[in-house]
């Protein structure tokens, strides 16, 4: 039996999973198409993740009590999602992952306007990165609906069930991440950005944006 790597969420590149496999391990990844389209992850992309961890598991050549589980961004998300809800896990790689969606959603309604969001042309945008993913509340909303208050957004983030994680986690954010902004992370150590570098109206701010009682908390 070998152990397996689930990149969980996002499609991993056949490169960079090559680089695993010549290591020993069975890589694992979702792959999307017209007929199965990528889902936002707290919605069904989260019964997708599972049912990708669950599938390798069962597969005769895998070894269960080794697993690695990997993403990034809301992959990261999905990793911490899955490395809570699935033992036994050996280890977890979460990159810049969003654990405060009760912020981070308010992030992205606080900047829909500075972002010129719905924008045609991304690169016209004045945050154009910001700008290509606030669509992502708009399909959350679809399921959770729009209250950003409602404790919902609090259960569904990695900071309401970070002890329930059993196993090693590494995890990588970045104080300059557009998408994911470091103020979830942690309060200390942070730069405060330079309003001048920004267009009228760009909020981060943590307390201000977390509007959720339960969610007024970081990560670290």
């Amino acid at each position: 039996p070998i152990p397996a790597f689930c990149h969980v969420h996002y499609e991993k590149d056949v490169g960079g999973a090559q680089v695993w496999c010549k290591q020993g391990w069975a890589v694992a990844t979702a792959h999307y198409n017209a007929d199965s389209p990528i889902d936002i992850s707290v919605g069904d992309g989260y019964n997708l993740a599972l049912a990708l961890v669950q599938w390798v598991r069962r597969l005769p050549f895998i070894d269960r009590t080794r697993m690695h589980i990997d993403g990034g961004s809301q992959g990261g998300y999905m990793a911490l999602a899955m490395s809570a809800d699935t033992f036994p896990v050996t280890s977890t790689t979460s990159d810049c992952p969003v654990v405060n969606w009760a912020y981070n959603f308010n992030y992205f309604e606080a900047n829909r306007a500075s972002a010129r969001f719905p924008q045609e042309d991304i690169s016209k945008s004045p945050l154009p990165v910001l700008c290509s993913v606030i669509m992502l509340t708009d399909w959350a909303y679809s399921i959770f609906g729009n209250d950003l208050s409602a404790e919902t957004w609090y259960r569904l983030s990695p900071i309401s069930y970070v002890e329930r994680i059993a196993n090693p986690v590494l995890l990588f954010c970045a104080t300059g991440d557009m998408l994911v902004p470091m103020e979830q992370m942690t309060r200390e150590h942070l730069r405060l950005h330079q309003p001048d570098e920004f267009p009228q109206g760009y909020v981060r701010d943590f307390d201000t944006l977390t509007v959720c009682p339960p969610a007024r908390k970081t990560f670290e």
